[in-house]
This record gives C-alpha cells, structure tokens and sequence, in this order.
C-alpha cells in the first residue's frame, strides 16, 4: 500500500491538537522527534488495520472452502446418480438387444 502525502498530513492533523501553539525556538530535531512519532503512530495504525484485513480474508477464505466443499459432495452425489441412471439404461438396452438378436437368429 502506497501512503500518499495528503495521507499523512491528515493523519498529523488528526493527532495534533490545533490549540497548541508552536514554539520559535523549536529546532530541526525537534521537529524530527514529532515527526518519527508521527511515522510511529501511523505504523502501528497501519499494522492494526491490516491485522484485521488479515483476519477477515482468513474467515472468507475459510467459508469460501467450506462452501465449495458443499458443492463439490453435491456435485458428487448427482454424479452418482446419472452414472447409475445411464448403467441402468444401458444394461436394459444390452438386454433388449440380446433378446433382439436371439428372435433373429431363430428366424434365420
């Protein structure tokens, strides 16, 4: 994920009361601190949000699995039954076929 500039000036917004004022004296470093605190603050956000993204695609993935699991037996048990359908029919056909056979047989 790409953090975009106006994200983390929004983000500093956030976290910074707008009632303090900002002292002239404040040096470079200062301002590093504020600013690595910032970065912290935003990280550990960042960290806990995506944990939680994290979570939420491991239960989708979890039902999604249970869910194809369901389909695949069902899938099965149709499957069965047209074989079982077809192998009947096509041992009744064998039959018919026979008898058919042995009437010619007996005209010839």
């Amino acid at each position: 994920m790409r953090i975009t500039r106006s994200a983390i000036i929004i983000f500093m917004r956030k976290k910074t009361p707008k009632t303090k004022k900002i002292k002239k004296d404040m040096l470079i470093s200062d301002l590093a601190v504020m600013v690595q605190k910032s970065f912290i603050e935003l990280h550990k956000d960042m960290d806990k949000r995506f944990s939680q993204v994290d979570k939420r695609f491991i239960d989708l993935e979890d039902r999604m699995e249970r869910r194809f699991s369901e389909v695949d037996r069902r899938f099965d048990i149709i499957e069965n039954k047209f074989i079982a359908n077809h192998t009947k029919e096509l041992d009744h056909l064998r039959d018919r076929m026979l008898r058919i056979e042995a009437r010619l047989a007996k005209i010839t």
